[in-house]
């Protein structure tokens, strides 16, 4: 660990230098914890989109299986 005493022999500009580097790799991991979280968000959306869209379509595919069912039915019946 640093001391305050060893602090202070450091030169200014490598003071200014070691602190905007580690604000640069702050920030810069910031902004990429943002975007990933933004893209796994954004994955998400669209795999909950596609499963709705496939239930939509199963469902809609189990009832024009039933209407079918209905009118062989009725064109049985009715011959």
């Amino acid at each position: 660990m640093m001391t305050s005493h060893q602090w202070e022999e450091i030169p200014y500009e490598t003071k200014f230098s070691i602190t905007y580097t580690v604000a640069f790799f702050v920030i810069a991991e910031l902004l990429v914890w943002a975007i990933l979280g933004w893209a796994l968000a954004f994955a998400l959306f669209l795999c909950g989109v596609v499963l709705a869209a496939l239930l939509v379509l199963f469902l809609s595919m189990a009832g024009l299986t039933k209407e079918a069912e209905r009118n062989k039915d009725d064109m049985d019946d009715g011959a």
